[in-house]
């Protein structure tokens, strides 16, 4: 602040408030407790203290639970998933770190194994895009994970976002499966191979400058649920993309 804290009525004066918020990283002493409830009490000024577990608290939603890795990544490593109920005992939104995504498994109750997701999640993170500037980024967002417990394989869904005016820089299929292997297992110690997964990769030119643009647009989740629900690729796997059609 740049105003002591018996300064607040005054200040709040100038500028015509009514109230008077203190958002504090720590917890604040007792003497500034003290004192924001004597102003509080004397009916002129509504003041209110929140300390860092309340911000944490205050984020701790559907919403904003993202911005807790961002702000308090301490604190949002010991707890990184959320994970909600929709209307089908098989099929979850979540969100995991800054990302929003769906759970879905083929007939059990129960979501994914959360270490696998997230083992998932660092392998498209691990994928070396062009470095963006002034709004043109390139960017790869999961979206959801579709997990077939009979046969022990996984469907994974992301989306690369591009610039729609620089598609002569993006990252073509055959080099991103280098990475991701689509169709090979997720694990192997070097003699036994498990979890096979397959990669539906998406490839989405963006106006990254207007305000229709946000990364987890519902226009990126909304045509496919169904997909999501039951592991069916939204084009083509990657394996199989030798080619693709831009926005498609």
């Amino acid at each position: 602040m740049g105003f002591g804290i018996r300064d607040i009525t005054d200040a709040c004066r100038a500028v015509n408030a009514t109230g008077f918020l203190l958002v504090c990283s720590t917890q604040p002493s007792s003497s500034v407790v003290r004192r924001l409830h004597e102003i509080d009490a004397s009916g002129e000024i509504a003041t209110r203290c929140w300390d860092s577990i309340e911000v944490e608290k205050r984020l701790d939603t559907p919403a904003t639970f993202p911005l807790n890795s961002l702000f308090f990544p301490v604190s949002g490593q010991t707890r990184p998933w959320r994970i909600y109920n929709t209307d089908s005992p098989s099929f979850w939104a979540a969100n995991y770190k800054e990302y929003f995504v769906y759970l879905s498994s083929r007939d059990a109750n129960t979501f994914p194994a959360l270490g696998e997701v997230e083992f998932i999640v660092r392998r498209l993170e691990s994928i070396v895009l062009p470095s963006g500037e002034d709004w043109h980024w390139h960017i790869i967002r999961p979206r959801a994970v579709y997990f077939d417990n009979k046969h022990e394989n996984f469907v994974a869904f992301a989306d690369y976002l591009f610039p729609e005016d620089r598609e002569d820089e993006v990252i073509a299929p055959q080099e991103i499966n280098k990475v991701l292997r689509d169709g090979e297992a997720l694990h192997t110690d070097g003699q036994a191979f498990w979890y096979t997964t397959f990669w539906d990769i998406r490839y989405v030119p963006t106006g990254q400058i207007g305000d229709h643009f946000h990364l987890d647009h519902k226009e990126y989740y909304e045509p496919y649920m169904n997909n999501f629900r039951i592991g069916l690729a939204r084009t083509r796997f990657i394996s199989s993309l030798e080619l693709w059609q831009l926005g498609t």
